[in-house]
């Protein structure tokens, strides 16, 4: 192309001088400036209606194809017959400054613009995208988002689009955002969290602190508060943690993304850049960032929020928790009965001074005998200090059943010497 005479560079030269003082403003404002103006701004600019200004950038557009568009055909097709659906941006910028080496910055914008929309790409995380290819990485994102997922499992990507991922692996990676973690595995960050299970998942079998420590490169001391916090590592043992099921290992909340921005910016960070950046990675409405942020999980000191320490957090005495005590001094929570803990759903709500008066730890899930009804099931704990709802008390299926209670009732959970648990019918005393 560079070849012919006028060359291109000349062309479009040629071509803004030709606009009129009108037109030009029109074709800086709309199509060179980065930051558009709208229709609406420019009209009020001009004095002119929105559909005038819309008529007259048509114009400009046309007389621009009209001149050069073998130029633009050309360049589509080497351009598309080399990157195929996914265009990297620094190709594009240095292939239109290979054609225009002497022109304007204006003159390549102008260029760039006009191309890009007779391409029909459209721009994403550094790939011009065909119709096509955008479709087929909206939906890696969205499989992504909707799911949460920490660890990416490159298998489950290849299969929702098995000749696109093949031909794009490494440019779809890159346009997601994904990272390579030391054992191979795929994220969206490089965190304590993603460190951990991709270690853990690299071993195979459980492993101590220390180990996890050596193998990921994560000290001790950053594991020590954070192992617990992992959504889907366990811990098996007196200091023997491992994955727990394959999906749990993948998953991760607002809680954990939360850990993760503050971990990334040295152990704490300004509550505003908190919040904006949580909404930009979870899509969530200030309101739920600000739920979590005022849990037990974070402490806010002049408008900075670290991670909590055991040091931090702070019970009140059992008696302000407790909904009454039986008549030898047992204390006891009520928790009224609904339709979905009939079908086996938790039971969620009581104060976190339950399970430490059941001597659990926070960030845990621990398992505690019923003493009664008999022959039920262990009941099982989980006491998050980032929940926003209190404990999760689970499998207490067999209980509710024994106690022949239905939706509306009441029942006691009822600890006796700081340790049997125990459930009743809770008759109230008129």
């Amino acid at each position: 192309m560079s070849d012919q005479e006028p060359n291109l560079g000349t062309k479009l030269e040629n071509i803004w001088n030709s606009y009129s003082p009108r037109e030009q403003f029109i074709a800086q404002r709309r199509l060179v400036d980065t930051s558009k103006c709208t229709l609406q701004e420019l009209g009020d600019q001009l004095d002119l209606t929105r559909e005038r200004i819309r008529q007259l950038e048509s114009k400009i557009v046309d007389r621009f194809e009209g001149r050069v568009g073998d130029y633009v055909r050309v360049l589509r097709k080497r351009l598309v017959d080399k990157y195929g659906a996914m265009i990297p941006n620094e190709i594009l910028a240095r292939t239109i400054n290979e054609e225009l080496p002497d022109s304007s910055i204006r003159i390549k914008a102008l260029f760039t613009k006009i191309f890009l929309r007779y391409l029909k790409y459209h721009f994403r995380n550094g790939y011009y995208l065909s119709p096509a290819g955008e479709i087929v990485i909206s939906n890696y994102a969205h499989y992504i988002n909707t799911n949460n997922l920490l660890l990416v499992d490159e298998l489950t990507l290849a299969r929702i689009n098995l000749e696109f991922w093949y031909k794009y692996r490494e440019e779809i990676k890159e346009c997601l955002g994904l990272v390579r973690l030391p054992y191979g595995s795929f994220a969206r960050n490089d965190s304590v969290s993603t460190r951990v299970l991709d270690t853990l998942k690299h071993l195979g079998i459980p492993a101590t602190k220390e180990q996890i420590a050596e193998y990921s490169g994560v000290s001790e001391d950053r594991l020590t508060n954070r192992l617990r916090l992992i959504r889907g590592v366990v811990k098996v043992s007196n200091n023997m943690w491992a994955l727990g099921s394959s999906k749990s290992s993948q998953y991760v909340g607002v809680v954990d993304e939360m850990l993760t921005v503050i971990e990334q910016h040295g152990g704490q960070v300004a509550v505003q850049t908190l919040k904006a950046e949580i909404k930009r990675r979870c899509n969530v409405k200030d309101s739920t960032i600000t739920a979590y942020l005022y849990t037990a999980q974070f402490v806010i000191e002049d408008k900075m929020i670290r991670l909590s320490t055991e040091d931090d957090v702070r019970l009140r005495p059992l008696a302000q928790t407790i909904d009454g005590r039986t008549g030898n001094g047992a204390p006891y929570w009520i928790i009224n009965v609904k339709a979905r803990h009939l079908k086996g759903h938790s039971v969620v709500g009581l104060p976190p001074e339950l399970a430490f008066y059941l001597k659990c730890e926070p960030n845990t899930r621990s398992r505690v005998p019923i003493h009664f009804p008999l022959d039920c099931r262990d009941m099982s704990i989980t006491w998050r200090l980032a929940s926003t709802t209190g404990l999760q008390i689970g499998y207490l299926a067999d209980v509710l059943k024994k106690l022949h209670v239905r939706e509306g009732d009441r029942v006691r959970l009822i600890v006796q010497d700081g340790s049997k648990v125990g459930f009743e019918r809770h008759a109230t005393i008129d």
